[in-house]
């Protein structure tokens, strides 16, 4: 165990800068966790205190689920149509590219199920 020891000091005074660095690394991330878990709580009784000043102790939250809305290919385009001058440049290249290829896809799809 001393040998141990004392191989591990020797190799410490042999390595003067990584020891040196490595105490560094262990300190400034120590430090940092202490910082941040300090900021935490800080920040925690700052809003439990506003909230007690506001007189509640007790917060109600409701959840409510707003349905979403489809859209298909044909009312997207109207929207396109509408709003022309937003779609400007590359942006609009891109758009009209993606916008036929889906026509595309859209009438096909249908029009093979017709054809079924």
């Amino acid at each position: 165990m001393l040998q141990s020891f004392k191989m591990a000091l020797k190799s410490i005074w042999g390595n003067k800068m990584r020891s040196f660095l490595t105490m560094l690394g262990i300190i400034i991330g120590v430090a940092s966790v202490i910082i941040l878990v300090s900021i935490v709580n800080g920040y925690m009784s700052y809003m439990t205190e506003s909230f007690a000043s506001m007189g509640v102790n007790q917060i109600t939250v409701n959840y409510r689920s707003l349905p979403s809305r489809t859209i298909d290919v044909e009312e997207f385009y109207e929207f396109y149509e509408e709003n022309r001058d937003l779609f400007q440049g590359n942006d609009a290249q891109r758009f009209r590219k993606r916008h036929r290829e889906a026509r595309q896809r859209y009438h096909g799809r249908h029009h093979r199920r017709r054809i079924q």
